[in-house]
C-alpha cells in the first residue's frame, strides 16, 4: 500500500560496502558541466573499519552542503513512536567531502583515486530533530506510514572549504508536475540496465546527470516529498536514482540568468536495493527553506564544533 493513510517498504539509496572497480555506463553520462561539478561534492563516511558509504550533497555556500539525514546517521531498528538522538550521528571525524580539482573533470572515486580530487574535513552536522518520524526501522528496511513523516535532511559543515565561484538557489515554491528537472548524484543511471561483473547499474562514485520530469499519482505523499524520475508515465525519461545518488538535488535551470535552483534532496527509492524501480522520493526544499536558511542550528539532531552564534 501507499499514500499517506497507508504503509511502503522504501529502501535508502546509499551504499555501505568496501569500494570497488568503477562500472562502465552505456548511458550513463559523466558531468563535464563546471557548474554542476562545483555544485554537487561527493559525501564520504566512514562505517566502521574499511566500510564506507557514498552520497552526494549540493554546495550552499563554500562551508555548508546539504544533504540527507540517512547519509550521515545510523539507521538502526526504531519504531515509529521513537525518535533518533544526536548520539546517532556519524562524527564528523568519520565524514569527508571530495571535490574535484579541476571542475571541467568529474570525479571518479572508483577510477581515478585522489589525483584528480582533494577532501575536504567536516566540522559539524545537523539532522532535523524529527528525522524519520513515524518511520520503522527493521533490518535496514524503512516502512513508511505516510510520507508526511519522512524528513530526510541535514546539513554539514565544513572547517575548511574549497573555493568555487558557482551559487545556488533554493525553490521557494515546489515544481509543478510535469516540470523538468535536472538530477546529479554519484550512482545516477538513465536506465539502460548496462551490468557488470555481477553489480547493479549505477556503481556509486561517478558524477552523473540526468533529466526527467516531477511525477504525479504515484505513491503520492505530502508536500514535504516530490516524486521525480522512474518510468511512471509515457511522458518521464526512465531516469533511475541509484544508491550513492542519495543527498543529492534536483534541479531546475533558469536559461535567461544561467543559474540553478535546488528543488529537491534525494531520498529514497522503491524497489530493489541497488537503484529505485519507480519515481524516487525526493525532500523538498521549498516546504524545508525557513530550516535550511535560518532554523537549522536550533531544531536540530547535532554534532561537532558549533559556532557561537
Amino acid at each position: 500500500n501507499s499514500g499517506n493513510s497507508g504503509s511502503s517498504k522504501i529502501n535508502p539509496l546509499t551504499s555501505v560496502t568496501k569500494p570497488q572497480n568503477s562500472l562502465v555506463i552505456k548511458n550513463g553520462e559523466p558531468v563535464h558541466i563546471p557548474e554542476l561539478n562545483a555544485l554537487v561534492p561527493l559525501i564520504k563516511v566512514r562505517v566502521s573499519g574499511n566500510r564506507y558509504q557514498l552520497c552526494s550533497g549540493v554546495f550552499l555556500a563554500p562551508d555548508k552542503i546539504l544533504t540527507a539525514s540517512h547519509c550521515v546517521m545510523r539507521l538502526h531498528d526504531k519504531e515509529i513512536d521513537q525518535y533518533f538522538e544526536s548520539k546517532d550521528l556519524y562524527s564528523p571525524k568519520r565524514i569527508s567531502i571530495i571535490f574535484p580539482k579541476n571542475l571541467i573533470r568529474p570525479i571518479n572515486y572508483r577510477r581515478d583515486g585522489s589525483r584528480h580530487w582533494s577532501q575536504y574535513p567536516v566540522k559539524a552536522v545537523y539532522v532535523k530533530s524529527d528525522a524519520f518520524t513515524g518511520v520503522r526501522i527493521s533490518n535496514n528496511n524503512l516502512t513508511v506510514y505516510g510520507h508526511e513523516d519522512v524528513n530526510d535532511l541535514a546539513i554539514i559543515e565544513l572547517s575548511r572549504a574549497p573555493k568555487y565561484k558557482f551559487h545556488i538557489e533554493l525553490a521557494s515554491v515546489a515544481p509543478q508536475v510535469n516540470t523538468e528537472q535536472i538530477v546529479v548524484g554519484f550512482g545516477h543511471n538513465t536506465g539502460d540496465n548496462a551490468k557488470e561483473k555481477g553489480q547493479s547499474n549505477g556503481s556509486v562514485g561517478i558524477m552523473r546527470f540526468g533529466k526527467t520530469i516531477v511525477i504525479n499519482g504515484i505513491r503520492a505523499g505530502s508536500n514535504r516529498t516530490l516524486r521525480i524520475g522512474g518510468s511512471a508515465t509515457d511522458k518521464a525519461p526512465d531516469v533511475v536514482s541509484c544508491k550513492g545518488d542519495s543527498g543529492g538535488p534536483s534541479l531546475s535551470y533558469n536559461e535567461s540568468s544561467l543559474s540553478y535552483t535546488v528543488t529537491g534532496i534525494t531520498s529514497l527509492g522503491y524497489g530493489g536495493y541497488a537503484c529505485s524501480s519507480l519515481p524516487s522520493v525526493y525532500m523538498s526544499v521549498a516546504y524545508y527553506k525557513d530550516w535550511i536558511e535560518s532554523g537549522y542550528k536550533t531544531d536540530s539532531l547535532r554534532i561537532g564544533k558549533f559556532s557561537k552564534k
